[in-house]
């Protein structure tokens, strides 16, 4: 339900696209799959390097909203 409603308010509000939804929908939620499994990936490679698991979550979670952006803004939306 809220990956839906983040859909929404990314189509209509934070990116104005008018691009269709068969097109659009499929694009956003490959790219809300690859977070997801870029975060499980990448958790799991900085606690294998001796890292604590809540720092690489953090760490994970200030860097993926500015791929996502990138990638929503760029390919998903446009």
């Amino acid at each position: 339900l809220a990956t839906f409603f983040n859909y929404i308010l990314s189509y209509f509000w934070s990116f104005g696209s008018n691009k269709p939804h068969s097109e659009a929908a499929w694009r956003f939620v490959l790219i809300v799959m690859c977070g997801i499994t870029a975060n499980s990936f990448f958790v799991k490679l900085m606690t294998q390097a001796g890292m604590n698991v809540e720092y690489a979550a953090i760490l994970f979670s200030c860097m993926w909203p500015v791929f996502s952006f990138t990638l929503l803004k760029l390919w998903a939306f446009r």
